[in-house]
Order: structure tokens, then sequence, then C-alpha cells
């Protein structure tokens, strides 16, 4: 049985929806164990319907996004993308684990209590995550297989927290902003 948890934003997910839903995720769920959940978020945004869908498993997730003028279509859209990340995590993991083996210690993350306010912009949405100690191989694979603009991580020899991030160029950087100062 899988773990669906379905959440409506300004739309409402018919009872066909959820079926086709679950069946389809049904035939993904191949690629991952009985464990893995499943978040998938149905919106309303500015005329257009969005899906996204967001898959944990074993610690590593999974996640994708679709916009169009139906729900329907975004289902395809976003499980192809699920797909392809699904496929490029193993073929990268593969060649990783070869090279190195992967270290799973957490160091844990806590917010600042304070945030300053800026005055044109707004904070729509807060997340917090554990960061995982792990070298620069493997945070490069979890930043390409996420989909994802950046990643932050600790190494696991120096304990110190990095940033990877994509550059224009194709080429990935990194930030250490363990030793960082702060100033006025």
């Amino acid at each position: 049985m899988l773990n669906i948890t379905i959440h409506e934003r300004n739309y409402k997910v018919s009872d066909k929806l959820r079926d086709l839903v679950e069946k389809k995720l049904e035939k993904i769920q191949k690629y991952f164990d009985e464990k893995t959940s499943f978040i998938m978020v149905c919106a309303s945004v500015s005329g257009t319907e969005r899906m996204e869908l967001t898959i944990t498993s074993k610690g590593h997730s999974f996640r994708a996004q679709a916009d169009s003028r139906n729900m329907y279509s975004n289902i395809d859209i976003v499980l192809g993308k699920i797909e392809r990340q699904v496929v490029r995590n193993k073929e990268k993991l593969r060649t990783v684990l070869r090279h190195e083996s992967i270290n799973e210690k957490t160091l844990s993350y806590t917010k600042p209590k304070e945030i300053w306010n800026l005055p044109s912009t707004e904070i729509k949405k807060t997340k917090s995550f554990d960061i995982k100690l792990m070298s620069d191989t493997v945070a490069e694979l979890a930043l390409a297989t996420l989909d994802i603009s950046f990643f932050i991580y600790a190494d696991e020899k120096t304990k110190n927290v990095k940033v990877m991030y994509k550059r224009e160029d194709g080429h990935v950087g990194v930030i250490d902003v363990t030793n960082a100062s702060v100033k006025k």
C-alpha cells in the first residue's frame, strides 16, 4: 500500500483524479521501498493548475513540478521528471559507490531566532532540514538528482557547512560558510 498524501490549495481534487494519481504512482513504486512517502500538492495558481510531487525514500528526496491548464496532463509531466531523476540518481550513485562510501551521519540545523525584515519582499515559505555529512562528490550527485539550484551539506572530513550551487557556465561552485565573518 502506498503512503500518498494529497494536499489541495485553491483546487478540489476529484475522486477520479485521486484514483488516477494512485494508479500512476503504483507504476513507479518499483523504484522505491515500502517506507517511501509520496506528497502531492494540487493547486490553482494565477489561472493555471500546478502539481508538485515530492517523494522521500531512504533519505533521498525527488521533487518535480508542472504547471498547465489541465491537472491530468500534469500527472504525466511530473512522473516523467521524477522517473528521469531516479534513473539519473541510480547511474550517478553507481559511479560514486565505486570510488567512496556514503556516510549518513547528520548534523542538526536550527533556524535563526530573528529574521531581518526586508521592506520589498515577503517570506512565503520556511523549511527546515538536517544537514548531512558527505563528500563534495556526493553533494554534487544530490544537486544534480534533485534538480535544484543549490544544496547545503557538511563536509565529511572537516565538518564545515558548505553550499554547492549551479553556475551559469554549467559547472558547480562551493561556498564554505563555516568560517565566514559578518561585517557591518
